[in-house]
């Protein structure tokens, strides 16, 4: 008797398969099944008792024997990368999974083969309708004007900090050009933004094409990006990926560094030669865009780490733009907050919402290392919280109080640090000129702020900072 007839199956495979998470499918030499265990079943939608001592092809008719990953590895000895496949069981259901799949080799000879599964069945039915989506507004934009108009624009970035500005002038600049653009920093300091704003200002008549590449497995992002056709894998349909629907528009690949190595490499092609293939095509479509890359790590470290690939990134980089966080822009944090709670006003008339002097200090204090985004929903938090039209300590979200309450000094000690050094003694100048300026002007903020040589918003600043208020009967 064969040697492989006598592989010890359920001794070796049964425990095996319930001790995993995933799906775990084996069949003997014949193609029967031998061991499935209790998820292989949930993710086909059928009981384990189904499956075992039956044939795969009967089981699963829509595989043949040259579409059965498994069959394929019984048959030839050699494992099959991880990759989607989609199929239909007996019963009409259609499954789509990642499998990876491997032969199982017994005292030299082949025994059958092996299957672990993870089923992608909803995140691939999202991943189409959203790529239809996207189709279908590539067909429809002719005719529902111009898409841009929905955009952000350079016109939205609030800031007066010159490295901000630095990167509104390059990123204005970019879009006068035809030429790939890296933006890179933390997270909510507003890549897309930027990102919008180039595309709508550089009069592209496609659309900006975007794709967070942490979002789907390696499988599907493949497929999303570059498209598939018929026959690909069982089940699928020809449909053009995102980079055939960017045509003449802008590709926005977000997180780019979680984009698998082999995928950067063809990307980088793409770039290279303005064709893309579909994935199980041998047909080259010319397509052409603009591709803006962004990352939430400097890029330079991802290089390092083996995260992004150096020939990639230098081709993407030929405008590289850094958007510093909210801690290092100097003067933007009450310009931020100020144009929020405006906001927040105008929504919620007839409040006139205002921080209280101890508020102010936390937020100069505290670190945000949610950035931009973060001050955008402290502030939306504090506007449902707060009882009047002040905004208060307890009106914070509660982590925000407990920063407080761990980094506030001792009264004692703060009130000497403010007697004794020396920016405590130019508040104490600063608060006396505004005042006296404020005064011989009727507390009109315009002309004072004209007086001193300074800009209105400074001069607001500079008074919220240093809790200036005007005086009942002043």
């Amino acid at each position: 008797m064969s040697p492989a007839k006598d592989f010890p199956w359920r001794d070796c495979l049964t425990a095996v398969g319930e001790a995993i998470e995933q799906g775990l499918h084996v069949i003997d030499h014949d193609g029967v099944t031998v061991v499935c265990n209790r998820k292989a079943a949930q993710l086909d939608g059928m009981e384990v008792q189904e499956v075992l001592g039956r044939k795969i092809l009967d089981v699963y008719p829509s595989l043949t024997a040259e579409t059965s990953r498994l069959l394929t590895a019984a048959r030839t000895g050699r494992a099959i990368p991880s990759s989607q496949q989609t199929y239909v069981n007996y019963k009409g259901r259609a499954v789509t999974v990642i499998n990876t799949t491997y032969p199982l080799v017994y005292m030299g000879e082949v025994a059958g083969a092996f299957e672990l599964m993870t089923d992608v069945t909803p995140l691939a039915q999202a991943t189409d309708k959203y790529v239809s989506l996207v189709q279908s507004q590539v067909s429809d934009q002719a005719g529902a004007g111009n898409p841009a108009d929905a955009l952000y624009s350079f016109g939205d970035v609030i800031t007066q900090n010159p490295k901000v500005l630095k990167a509104i002038d390059l990123g204005r600049r970019a879009a006068e050009r035809d030429c790939p653009v890296f933006v890179y920093g933390e997270t909510g300091t507003g890549k897309e933004l930027i990102v919008q704003a180039i595309h709508r200002a550089s009069g592209r008549p496609g659309l900006l094409v975007e794709q967070n590449c942490a979002a789907l497995p390696e499988t599907l992002l493949e497929s999303t990006l570059f498209g598939v056709v018929v026959g690909s894998f069982t089940g699928a349909r020809d449909r053009p990926g995102l980079l055939e629907l960017a045509r003449n528009g802008t590709l926005h690949l977000d997180e780019l560094s979680s984009m698998p190595s082999d995928l950067q490499s063809k990307l980088l092609r793409v770039m290279q030669d303005n064709y893309v293939r579909r994935v199980g095509d041998t047909k080259k479509r010319p397509t052409t865009f603009r591709v803006i890359a962004s990352c939430n790590l400097d890029p330079f470290k991802a290089i390092e780490s083996g995260d992004l690939r150096r020939d990639l990134f230098y081709r993407l980089s030929t405008v590289l733009i850094e958007l510093v966080p909210l801690r290092e822009r100097d003067g933007d944090l009450q310009l931020l907050t100020q144009y929020f709670l405006d906001r927040i006003n105008t929504r919620s008339a007839p409040r006139a919402l205002e921080l209280s002097g101890q508020v102010w200090d936390l937020f100069q204090s505290y670190s945000w290392p949610g950035n931009i985004r973060e001050l955008e929903h402290v502030l939306e938090h504090a506007a449902m919280a707060a009882t009047g039209n002040l905004i208060t300590l307890d009106s914070l979200p509660e982590y925000m109080a407990r920063t407080q309450a761990r980094s506030a000094p001792e009264p004692s000690q703060a009130a000497a640090a403010a007697e004794t050094s020396l920016q405590g003694k130019i508040d104490h100048f600063e608060r006396g000129l505004i005042e006296e300026t404020l005064e011989a002007c009727g507390w009109n903020t315009s002309e004072t702020a004209r007086r001193l040589g300074v800009a209105r918003q400074t001069l607001q600043y500079r008074m919220t900072k240093l809790r200036i208020r005007r005086r009942p009967g002043d």
